[in-house]
């Protein structure tokens, strides 16, 4: 059995004022208890420049569980179509990736 992430989802909340926060959910298919496993969640511009990162801690990663989090980016994301993607990690190998696009609308005048 490969050890995998399936059901890889993450969603992103972008505030009137360009704050963002983000979730993400995954289940962890293999034979063995993982360790190392961490989760990247990025944030770029249609145009691929990047915007903003987050990774989680590193914690371990037990066959069947299905994991959750989320939290808050760093950065304002700047208006217009902005994409997203989340990548669960183990050791530098990829066990599986999300993403998806959605679309920033101008922050209000403070």
């Amino acid at each position: 059995m490969v050890d995998t992430a399936t059901n890889v989802t993450g969603d992103v909340t972008v505030n009137d004022d360009g704050t963002w926060s983000y979730t993400w959910s995954w289940i962890y298919i293999g034979a063995q208890i993982l360790s190392d496993v961490h989760e990247e969640f990025l944030i770029s511009r249609a145009s691929g420049s990047l915007v903003d990162a987050k990774r989680e801690g590193d914690h371990l990663a037990e066959p069947g569980q299905n994991y959750v989090g989320g939290g808050f980016g760093n950065n304002r994301i700047p208006p217009g179509e902005t994409r997203w993607g989340l990548n669960v990690i183990q050791g530098g190998r990829v066990l599986g990736t999300a993403g998806g696009t959605f679309f920033a609308a101008t922050p209000s005048e403070s």
